[in-house]
């Protein structure tokens, strides 16, 4: 190549840079938003937060794997071992059904995990009402997403499926044998060891552990299965091999993987977990948005009756159509991070994302809606309140309120308005 188109090359990547540096954020970049049909086992989904290094820094927003997106659910389970615990205090004879791990990790009282299968009065249980994984690891709005879940208890034997313990219905549990090897939810069909099924635990699981093992990180983890026998829980070794057999309940070497399935009806939007939404009000347009542009990390925007929104118009505005469209609001959320925000979406895509009006203190106001560069179809708007938590954390917003616009050489047409008239 020439010296002269050498350096014309780079004049233009510089200009470039500096264009990158100066434009605003919504005409710069895409946002990376899409819906929840669109996550699969590539991608992992960051949800609520857990101490996991140093307790002085706070809690970590937790990463979940993607086990399944099936029914209106998601299925996940942390990618880290989050805590070590015994599968059950005592050293007695005890199924999922009534061990104290299922107690910590849902936050039930001591009549949960009271006695053993064995003799009942044994012992007399311990309450994790005010001391919980559920509790630490989700606010009140994700917590509501997480419907109790059929986790049946089965043994060792997956080829007869015979079960032992009753059948318990909970918002959190620990995986089974069944399903760590099941090769529909990302595992291998055998028990041999398997880099699918390794954990690394995490330096807080590791400093609270009694005893625990470190085997370069990597660390076994809990099944709810019964072992061989019930003073004895199946597990995952630290190298991925499925243990039928299991370890004494009262071990307090194992690493703890909470599991849960996701209500999915509560997901108003899917982001990449880093930079999906730009910070930033719109400038002159929407931001196009594309979901193949949130990579395998994503985090979510649930709806929650927290968050509330009022958006009115007249009667002949509500019919309204011009390159700009203009609402009012009223009794939006306010307070930190509090937006007024839209998205454009088309056959259940999302096609545009803007944040429209700071709410952080002002309740009501005006919209502008800009359909320059917003390509020519009908689409649904919705508006609502959003509460966007930056980087790998939740977001949260309102019931949107919804209309249909048709677009055509950038004017827009209004039908359907959902809002108050």
């Amino acid at each position: 190549m020439k010296k002269s188109n050498v350096k014309y090359l780079a004049r233009v990547f510089a200009l470039l840079a500096v264009l990158r540096l100066v434009l605003p954020p919504s005409a710069a970049l895409a946002a990376s938003i899409g819906t929840s049909a669109d996550i699969t086992q590539t991608n992992a989904v960051y949800f609520g937060a857990y101490e996991q290094d140093d307790p002085a820094d706070g809690k970590d927003p937790i990463e979940w794997r993607v086990l399944e997106n099936s029914g209106g659910e998601l299925f996940l389970l942390s990618e880290k071992n989050l805590d070590a615990k015994p599968y059950h205090e005592d050293d007695e004879s005890v199924t999922w059904e009534r061990s104290t791990i299922r107690s910590w990790l849902n936050g039930y009282g001591a009549s949960e995990n009271k006695g053993d299968v064995v003799n009942p009065a044994n012992d007399s249980g311990i309450d994790y009402s005010a001391d919980s994984f559920i509790g630490a690891a989700f606010s009140a709005a994700e917590k509501n997403a997480i419907p109790a879940a059929q986790a049946h208890t089965y043994t060792y034997n997956s080829d007869t499926a015979e079960q032992t313990g009753s059948p318990t219905s909970d918002q959190i549990f620990l995986m089974s044998v069944r399903e760590v090897t099941s090769a529909a939810l990302g595992f291998p069909a055998g028990t041999d060891s398997d880099g699918s099924r390794v954990a690394i635990n995490t330096a807080y699981a590791i400093a609270i552990s009694r005893g625990a093992v470190d085997f370069s990180g990597n660390g076994g983890w809990w099944l709810r299965s019964p072992g061989y026998d019930v003073s004895i829980a199946a597990f995952v070794d630290d190298h991925g091999g499925a243990y039928p057999d299991g370890n004494i309940v009262y071990s307090a070497s194992v690493g703890v993987r909470p599991a849960f399935k996701l209500n999915l009806s509560s997901v108003i939007l899917i982001s990449a977990a880093s930079g999906g939404k730009s910070p930033s009000l719109i400038s002159s347009n929407l931001e196009p948005a594309s979901v193949s542009d949130a990579g395998g990390m994503v985090k979510l925007t649930l709806q929650t009756s927290a968050q509330t929104l009022e958006v009115t118009a007249a009667a002949k505005q509500s019919t309204q159509s011009g390159g700009t469209l203009s609402f009012a609001y009223k009794n939006a959320t306010t307070g930190a991070n509090q937006f007024v925000s839209c998205v454009m979406d088309q056959g259940g895509a999302v096609k545009y994302y803007g944040k429209l009006a700071d709410s952080s203190g002002t309740a009501g106001g005006t919209l502008a809606i800009p359909l320059t560069g917003v390509a020519n179809g009908t689409y649904t708007l919705k508006i609502f309140s959003e509460q966007d938590n930056g980087d790998n954390h939740t977001d949260f917003a309102s019931a949107p309120v919804l209309m249909t616009v048709t677009v055509a050489g950038n004017i827009g047409a209004v039908s359907n308005f959902g809002g108050a008239i």
